[in-house]
């Protein structure tokens, strides 16, 4: 688990006012009240993802900036999850088992919380609008694009392949593929790579379709 990557335990919650600029903490944390953390967001929808971990996981996506997120305790009993390329950081509670928020660290802006509003006290989770986000489909197309940046014989293209048929464990991988355990994680590295250029063109694609055509001029 990388340390460095969570939020230090916040030593007090003061109150603060609120004002426009600056929406109110909302607190939460996991069932057995280990994990406990606040966040604050502008923000009155929240995506409903359809891809296989968070149908799974039942988890209703909240974006926040790092100033918008701090763990208050649990850091010692937080474990984490992560697959294929191991890019995003499933963060859970080793106790109880529940998912309060992970890391995605994919462009354009890697150092983004995703809270899973469920995990939110005081049933926060009603005041949000939630909206359906096609994760089958963005899996789909970023896979694709991986796959048209890689010869078809390498390594990283049957590593791809092994994920595709939900073969995640380091084991199994490195026994199908013939090779030790430094090597995977090489092979992991350069799809790591690759992923991060295609992500940054994607969001810069986005942001130009965005863009009024005179602007562009």
């Amino acid at each position: 688990m990388k340390r460095d990557a969570m939020p230090k335990p916040s030593r007090s919650t003061p109150t603060k006012k609120r004002t426009a600029s600056r929406p109110a903490w909302m607190t939460g944390g996991c069932h057995c009240g280990a994990v406990r953390f606040r966040v604050r967001s502008k923000r009155r929808t929240v995506l409903e993802c359809n891809c296989l971990i968070c149908v799974k996981k039942g988890n209703l996506h909240l974006l926040v900036g790092e100033r918008d997120f701090e763990l208050v305790s649990g850091r010692g009993v937080l474990s984490v999850y992560t697959f294929g390329a191991h890019m995003a950081e499933h963060y859970f509670c080793s106790l109880c088992g529940i998912h309060p928020f992970y890391r995605p660290q994919s462009p354009p802006d890697p150092t983004l919380w995703d809270i899973n509003v469920r995990a939110l006290d005081d049933n926060a989770m009603a005041r949000f609008r939630v909206e359906p986000l096609d994760g089958q489909g963005i899996d789909a197309t970023v896979i694709a694009a991986l796959k048209a940046e890689l010869p078809k014989a390498s390594l990283e293209r049957k590593y791809i392949a092994l994920c595709e048929d939900g073969i995640y464990n380091p084991s199994e991988q490195t026994a199908r593929l013939r090779i030790p355990q430094n090597k995977l994680d090489a092979v992991v590295v350069r799809i790591q790579n690759a992923l991060a250029g295609i992500g940054r063109r994607l969001a810069s694609e986005a942001v130009s379709d965005k863009t009024p055509k005179r602007a562009r001029k």
